[in-house]
């Protein structure tokens, strides 16, 4: 029997999780001024029984269906070891109304699954979610990791689904074929990954994780899959660095932006030239300035695909050492240079994911503190803008 048939089979023996039902929902955005971004609290910490939401990640499926992803860490805050549910809410009119939370997974007691990372196969209208599983005791800062693919390590699992975050597979455990046995510890880089479109590599998925050695060194890897996902293959694409996030360029190139270990005040990035197997040495970017957090990369429009311009964008907080000012901006060369910068939230502000939106306009999923019930609360908060606000005062638009 085929690799690829005993994986079908083992989908359709495995259970499946739902998250159907939309309901009436209490997470409504509301109508703002046209001209500047609207907001909406989207998931609360304290709510929901959840002390604890972070790590957003955000996806708009070809349907049009808007999927957002987090940590729903139930008992506290706080990293691995702890209980940790991965959770979704789904929107089908741009980001207006949102579903009630619902689980895709979650293991018994102080076991992890956090770190979402979401992608989207078009050859099998599959999305994806990639998370760590973190068994009891085990963590980086706190608990243990070791070598090898036993319960004393982290391991990166997968779900999928068919029918756009409605229902998910059970997991998938993919560590043994992109982790190397001798590191200690391997982790989704939370955000969304990539499916080619340019050349010879067309078609595969890719997405981010992280690894660390014997000596406490992180270095940012890549997974791809030219498959449909059936079976993996990983590369390291920085040193000393983590939770990056990857995009496609034009002339079929990847660009990965890396997230640095040393107090620099800047990202970093390297690039591909056969779809994530090799990778240049990383350097220093001479404009995105980062506090040594999560960033969101994110191919809005290409003139390859038929649009009026080729634009990506990019987010996170933009402050040399500070967790705030969290900043949208806009690169009409393929990432060469970022002339366009707009403000989201001048406040705390940590790890963001961006999307296109099925009318053309932008969200970005992204944390912040607010004032919930007399007390400050920790909050994934989804903003909604348009292109002409981000761009309003360039030469592109």
């Amino acid at each position: 029997m085929s690799k690829k048939l005993i994986f079908i089979v083992n989908i359709l023996l495995l259970f499946s999780v739902s998250c159907s039902g939309m309901g009436k929902s209490a997470y409504v955005l509301k109508d703002s001024n046209p001209n500047e971004p609207a907001q909406l609290d989207l998931f609360v910490s304290g709510r929901e029984n959840t002390a604890n939401y972070r790590i957003p990640a955000i996806l708009t499926t070809p349907s049009g269906a808007v999927v957002a992803v987090c940590d729903a860490r139930k008992d506290r805050p706080g990293d691995p070891p702890n209980n940790i549910d991965c959770v979704i809410k789904r929107s089908l009119d741009n980001g207006r109304t949102w579903s009630d939370v619902k689980t895709i997974a979650d293991y018994p007691g102080m076991r992890a699954a956090g770190d979402p990372t979401l992608f989207y196969d078009r050859l099998t209208n599959t999305m994806w979610v990639a998370y760590v599983y973190a068994n009891e005791g085990v963590g980086l800062a706190r608990g243990k990791n070791e070598p090898g693919y036993g319960d004393d390590t982290f391991h990166i699992r997968l779900q999928q689904s068919k029918d756009d975050g409605v229902t998910w597979s059970s997991p998938l455990d993919i560590t043994r074929q992109i982790k190397p046995e001798e590191l200690i510890a391997s982790w989704t880089a939370p955000g969304v990954g990539v499916q080619l479109k340019r050349g010879e590599k067309a078609g595969r998925l890719i997405f981010c994780f992280s690894v660390m050695n014997a000596d406490k060194r992180q270095d940012s890897y890549v997974a791809y899959s030219d498959d449909s996902g059936n079976t993996w293959q990983s590369s390291r694409a920085g040193v000393g660095t983590n939770e990056s996030q990857v995009v496609e360029l034009n002339d079929g190139r990847l660009m990965i932006v890396l997230r640095t270990n040393t107090v620099t005040g800047i990202r970093e990035i390297a690039y591909s030239d056969n779809g994530g197997e090799n990778w240049q040495p990383q350097f220093e970017s001479d404009v995105l300035i980062d506090p040594r957090c999560q960033a969101s990369i994110l191919r809005y429009s290409s003139t390859k695909d038929g649009d009026e311009r080729d634009l990506i964008l990019y987010s996170n907080p933009a402050h040399a050492s500070k967790r705030r000012n969290l900043t949208i901006r806009a690169s009409f060369d393929e990432g060469k240079t970022w002339p366009v910068a707009k403000t989201i939230n001048q406040d705390y502000s940590g790890y963001s994911c961006l999307t296109r939106l099925p009318d053309d306009s932008i969200g970005v999923l992204y944390e912040r503190n607010t004032s919930q019930d007399g007390e400050k609360k920790h909050t994934l908060t989804f903003a909604r803008f348009s292109l002409d606000w981000l761009i309003n005062d360039s030469s592109e638009k």
